[in-house]
């Protein structure tokens, strides 16, 4: 399931107790007022389900302001369910902004204090949750989710940031104007930029459950990896006991000859404008060395009924990208990749 603004925290519908009607999304507290400009990051708390949520959470928020000495929780009511937050916070990490990470960090620890008369914790999971700006107006045909294809090369994200999708739009105007396919992705809490649309016959993928190796030596320890190593050519992976070991990944090829040579031009992916290093280990040598991450094919996300999205018919955008339950940790949300 892809994560789109029809699929997003808050702002978009909620659930009128009164008649089962439908109105716009509200917020308590301290979220009746638009966050300051700066800031960038909240903490969310708790997700409150069920039919009365609304009620609930509310008289929720009310008991913490009144218990805990802390003034600055609010609510998000969704369709489903509500949200309590805490705060709005420039940084969160940031040596150059340490006084106001300092508070960030304090007030977490202090909701994570928080007991009730049997000394349970009340908030055992809060987690700072970027806070995001609407989608900038950009043209239909550059949204990913329009794009008549199946397949598509991601070449960079933006994170981390409230100008993250601006950013995205940018580049993918700057691409436009001189003659490149591309195309933008507003997860919920990273922007992408993509290269060109293929059909899913681009390319050949095999999974790992149905692999084969009818090569390998039968008397082989065999190591199954999600992806391939970039290791150089020869090299020979052993065991503990020096024994090789035959490893086997999920084949991946481009066949389309466009796809190829897309792949070429644009070997690397950014990451907010800088290409990433991950240092990968030689299990021959013990020594690491640093690879540039590459580009990546990815599904295009497609709507159900498969109209075309336009800039005007989506629903506001929300202010707030947060995971729906503690479980779905910030920094999710962004393209999935099918390729090594």
């Amino acid at each position: 399931m892809w994560c789109t603004n029809r699929s997003m925290l808050a702002w978009v519908l909620v659930l009128a107790m009164a008649g089962g009607a439908f109105g716009k999304a509200k917020s308590d507290g301290q979220g009746d007022a638009a966050p300051p400009k700066d800031a960038q990051w909240t903490l969310y708390c708790r997700v409150v389900p069920g039919p009365d949520h609304v009620i609930r959470a509310n008289e929720y928020k009310n008991e913490l302001i009144k218990t805990s000495g802390m003034k600055d929780w609010y609510v998000i009511h969704d369709e489903d369910q509500s949200v309590i937050y805490y705060g709005y916070y420039r940084a969160i990490d940031d040596a150059k902004d340490r006084k106001e990470a300092e508070r960030a960090q304090g007030d977490r620890k202090a909701i994570e204090k928080l007991t009730d008369a049997q000394g349970n914790k009340i908030i055992p999971g809060s987690m700072f949750v970027a806070i995001s700006t609407p989608d900038p107006v950009a043209p239909p045909e550059w949204d990913l989710r329009n794009a008549k294809g199946d397949l598509t090369l991601e070449i960079a994200v933006y994170k981390d940031n409230q100008g993250r999708k601006q950013a995205a739009v940018d580049s993918v105007r700057t691409a436009r104007a001189q003659g490149v396919e591309a195309y933008y992705f507003h997860g919920p809490n990273a922007s992408s930029v993509c290269i060109g649309a293929w059909p899913m016959t681009a390319i050949r993928q095999q999974d790992e459950a149905s692999a084969e190796t009818p090569t390998a030596n039968q008397s082989q320890d065999l190591l199954v990896l999600p992806n391939r190593l970039p290791l150089p050519p020869g090299t020979e992976i052993k065991n503990r006991n020096g024994d090789p070991v035959h490893a086997v990944a999920p084949v991946f090829e481009p066949l389309d000859p466009s796809l190829i040579a897309t792949m070429a031009k644009y070997p690397t992916r950014a990451v907010n404008g800088m290409v990433t290093v991950t240092k990968v280990p030689d299990p021959v040598t013990g020594l690491t060395r640093n690879v540039e991450d590459h580009s990546v094919v990815v599904p295009i996300p497609k709507r159900e009924d498969n109209s075309v999205l336009s800039a005007t018919d989506a629903p506001p955008a929300p202010t707030l990208v947060a995971p729906t339950s503690p479980s779905q940790a910030p920094g999710a949300g962004r393209l999935r990749s099918i390729g090594p």
